[in-house]
Parts: C-alpha cells; sequence; structure tokens
C-alpha cells in the first residue's frame, strides 16, 4: 500500500511544473494539510455567583504553603438560564511561597426550582505584595478588583434534566473580594 502511495507522488511531481512541485513538497512537509484553523475563544454570560464565608480554619504552614480552610456559609447566583441559592461548601485556599493563592472550591448550588448542582473549581489570586497584604487584612473598600488578578475554571455535575447541559461546559470566572465572601461574574465557554 505504502509502495503504490509513494510511487503515485513521485509520478504526480514528476508531471507538475517545477514551482507547482515546490509548491505541493512545501504543503505537504509543512504539515499545513493535516492541522485544523485555529478557532477563537468565545464566551456566554453564565451568571453572577455571591458567596459568603466563615471564618477559617488554619492548618498553619504545610510542605504545600500555608492552608486555610474556608467554609461556604450561603450566598446566591443568578443569571439567564439558572438562579437560586448556595447551600455550602468549603475553599482549600493554598498561599504559596510566592504569596499568591490557589483557589479550590467546592459547593452545592439549589436552584430557585429545586435542583441540586454541584459546582466545583480551581484558580489563583495574584497580586503585587502590597495587594495581596491589603486582602488579608480586609481592606477591601480600597481596592480595585483590577488591582488582583482573581480567575477561576468551573465544571458543574447534576442528575437533573433540566439542567444537565451544565454537565458538559466548562466556565471561567473573574472573581473578587467582598466583606462576606467573594464574588464572581461566570462566563461559558461555548
Amino acid at each position: 500500500m505504502l509502495g503504490k502511495r509513494l510511487g503515485r507522488l513521485v509520478y504526480d511531481l514528476a508531471h507538475l511544473p517545477s514551482v507547482s512541485r515546490f509548491i505541493y513538497l512545501l504543503v505537504i512537509f509543512s504539515g499545513v494539510h493535516t492541522q485544523a484553523p485555529a478557532q477563537d475563544l468565545a464566551s456566554t454570560w453564565l451568571m453572577d455567583l455571591d458567596l459568603q464565608t466563615g471564618a477559617p480554619a488554619v492548618l498553619g504552614t504545610t510542605p504545600a504553603g500555608q492552608r486555610g480552610i474556608y467554609p461556604v456559609t450561603g450566598g446566591r447566583f443568578e443569571g439567564p438560564r439558572l438562579r437560586g441559592i448556595v447551600v455550602g461548601g468549603t475553599d482549600w485556599a493554598l498561599k504559596r511561597a510566592d504569596g499568591s493563592y490557589k483557589i479550590d472550591v467546592r459547593t452545592t448550588l439549589k436552584t430557585d426550582d429545586g435542583h441540586f448542582i454541584y459546582a466545583t473549581y480551581g484558580g489563583y489570586i495574584t497580586a503585587p505584595p502590597e495587594v495581596l497584604s491589603a486582602l488579608e487584612s480586609g481592606s477591601y473598600d480600597d481596592l480595585s478588583s483590577d488591582s488582583y488578578y482573581f480567575r477561576t475554571q468551573l465544571t458543574f455535575e447534576t442528575g437533573d434534566g433540566q439542567y444537565a447541559w451544565l454537565n458538559g461546559i466548562i466556565a471561567i470566572g473573574v472573581g473578587h473580594t467582598t466583606p462576606t465572601g467573594v464574588a464572581y461574574r461566570i462566563h461559558e465557554i461555548n
């Protein structure tokens, strides 16, 4: 089979004008013919999510960094296709050696029509040291959310058919801290 293909290639090349032969070889060896066209990333607003958090259980400095475990005590979410309350959850936040935070959250949402959705997400908060210090001390009023990077990647699980579309999406949250917890503007990646 390979011999026939190679023979056909040699035959085709021998019967092409030299410029066409060059272009043909360039396309074959560049891999252009096998690459899919690039797609732009697009998103659609999914919801706003406001989480209330309680006082953390601080583990102190572990081999991974400084670990704080924050209970998610409530909150609300609302978007064009779903809305409801935050039942509860936990954020296993980790302050890394560079001062940034790694976020690891699992929470349960309950829609206004009574269905449960499990949301899990990870992400990062990074900022200059003085901004991180202000965030840690609770000086939220003096900070613009533009002064720090707070992004998360969310996935969802539900057994309800009405919201089954959530099981197959990835969403990105742009977060900011609030006096009672954190808030996110969440976009579904199309």
